[in-house]
């Protein structure tokens, strides 16, 4: 009787919170017959069975109070996000999309350099949700002004959507996180960012990055349906001209999310990266291999 009654609260709250308070008694009758079936009972069982509780109320209030503590020991679990926890139903699917190397470090002889990073993926898709973290930290012999990082979402339209955060040369090791969706029904051309931007900087470097990585979120089992919607609604089929984000012009929202953690240690133990920077590069270019 216990397992009935605490199946029978969980079907009325499920037909009140589908509407079903104002369907008609044959339409919610149909899945009380269902339920009796699963107990293999009739509804006149049922009722035998209440008749014979009333005159014992001492059982059924036994039984009665085992059910409501399952509700809300339901309840609990339901509000904790035990049955829907976002990372494992509504965004199944994730990838790293940085390929490239997660360790950098600048002294006072390396070329002047941004970090410029670009992702060009087929893959890309509206409703994603893209996370780059690093580790950073910036001295302040450093000469970068406002130095600062950010991601852009580039559309095959032109549109570009961004997150942006500061990051102080004040020799404090950060951990950022920043966090965007693609919120727009548009085709994705790519993601862009710059690990140390600036506005201007005219002289020494002396930064580090380590720990870089750029997470791809997305629900794996709607990709095929979210495709050919945006392929509908989106009929842009040729790309904008490859060219560079100016900050200076970009349209910098208000962030989705940004995290920044202060880290433990002082200092970030990793070697300078083997590569030898040339003056004139300005980005680093990722693509996924096809």
């Amino acid at each position: 009787m216990e397992n009935l009654l605490f199946d029978m609260h969980l079907l009325e709250g499920s037909l009140r919170a589908s509407g079903f308070d104002y369907s008609s008694e044959f339409d919610k009758n149909s899945y009380y017959l269902a339920l009796f079936e699963k107990y293999d009972i009739s509804k006149a069982d049922f009722d035998s069975c209440l008749t014979w509780y009333t005159k014992h109320p001492k059982r059924f209030e036994r039984i009665y109070a085992n059910v409501m503590t399952r509700m809300e020991e339901l309840q609990a679990d339901v509000e904790k996000g035990k049955f829907h926890p976002q990372d494992s139903i509504s965004l199944t699917g994730e990838e790293n999309l940085w390929k490239d190397s997660i360790q950098f470090v600048f002294t006072k002889d390396s070329a002047r350099n941004k970090l410029f990073f670009e992702i060009a993926d087929t893959n890309l898709l509206y409703n994603d949700f893209y996370e780059l973290s690093f580790i950073h930290r910036i001295a302040p012999s450093d000469s970068s002004i406002n130095p600062h990082a950010v991601m852009y979402v580039n559309y095959l339209n032109g549109f570009v959507d961004s997150i942006y955060t500061k990051t102080p040369n004040d020799s404090v090791k950060r951990r950022y996180t920043l966090k965007l969706k693609a919120r727009e029904q548009l085709k994705i051309k790519s993601l862009s960012g710059y690990l140390l931007g600036s506005d201007s900087a005219i002289g020494k470097m002396s930064a580090t990055i380590d720990s870089v990585k750029l997470y791809r979120r997305y629900n794996q089992f709607k990709q095929v349906g979210i495709r050919s919607e945006i392929n509908r609604i989106d009929t842009t089929t040729v790309q904008e001209p490859d060219t560079l984000v100016e900050e200076s012009s970009a349209n910098l929202t208000m962030p989705d999310s940004v995290d920044v953690k202060k880290e433990d240690t002082d200092q970030i133990h990793s070697k300078p990266i083997n590569r030898k920077l040339d003056k004139k590069t300005e980005r680093i270019e990722i693509k996924k291999a096809k």
